[in-house]
């Protein structure tokens, strides 16, 4: 078994060879930043309309790095190609590797291969109740606002961002913490950044485990191949609007909707 990023790799190629990839429309940074609230993400349009999403998780020469990437020449190409950009050493390339993944993913996801849930709430999906002990990998302030209504006794493992004091809500002291809990969703951002691979055989004994967040939109066989249970993602059903709108800082609105996807 290889690292978890060379398997969503493989995945992603297994299902383009029976059929043909788009080419690139057009690599879409954030937004220049303003007085509001700026999207941190990287957005792969694809000719077809397919887009795809990656966390700009870079700090320090990465960020140098990103800025030196030519974005722009990416334009027409092939998008296998830029999804390989995901084995990369540099994480500024993972990024833009990561987000022609997830559009690429999305290509299926449009033809219902396989055919996602718009219905039904990733919470509700894992049975999350009153006094559930829940870990979460990865702080996402509107999840855990969904989990402390419903109850849920959360503990955090953050590594980058800070955590509020909060009611139900505890730190992680270290990553072993999170074999206490029954239910346990991982932030997408771990496949960047090799943690999935250190973090996810500690949450086994968990009943129901998830990849979650915006970036949790890819084809899920290298992770339902690791156990985990479900994703929670966004389906984006109208990519060129999303891609505009990242353009001009926007919110993302009704361009997308989130989904769930289980094993089996």
């Amino acid at each position: 078994m290889g690292t978890i990023r060379e398997e969503i790799l493989e995945s992603v190629e297994q299902s383009f060879r029976s059929r043909s990839a788009p080419g690139v429309a057009e690599v879409i940074p954030p937004p220049a930043r303003t007085a509001e609230r700026v999207s941190p993400f990287t957005v792969v349009l694809l000719e077809d309309g397919s887009a795809g999403v990656c966390w700009n998780l870079l700090e320090g020469s990465d960020r140098s790095d990103y800025g030196a990437l030519d974005l722009a020449g990416w334009r027409g190409r092939d998008a296998l190609a830029l999804a390989r950009e995901l084995l990369a050493p540099e994480r500024a390339r993972r990024v833009v590797g990561y987000a022609a993944c997830a559009a690429l993913s999305q290509v299926c996801f449009r033809a219902g291969e396989p055919a996602v849930d718009t219905g039904t709430e990733l919470l509700d999906l894992a049975g999350v109740g009153p006094e559930e002990r829940v870990g979460l990998v990865g702080y996402a302030p509107p999840f855990a606002r969904e989990l402390a209504l419903r109850g849920a006794r959360v503990t955090v493992l953050e590594r980058e961002g800070t955590v509020p004091e909060r009611a139900g809500v505890e730190l992680a002291r270290t990553p072993r913490d999170l074999g206490e809990c029954r239910v346990v969703f991982i932030t997408s951002t771990t496949l960047l950044d090799d943690s999935f691979d250190e973090l996810e055989p500690l949450t086994r004994a968990a009943g129901f485990r998830a990849l979650y967040g915006p970036g949790a939109g890819i084809l899920p066989g290298a992770l339902f191949r690791r156990g985990l249970d479900a994703l929670g993602g966004m389906l984006i059903g109208d990519g060129r609007a999303l891609a505009e709108r990242q353009r001009l800082g926007r919110p993302w609105g009704d361009a997308k909707r989130k989904f769930v996807l289980r094993r089996g």
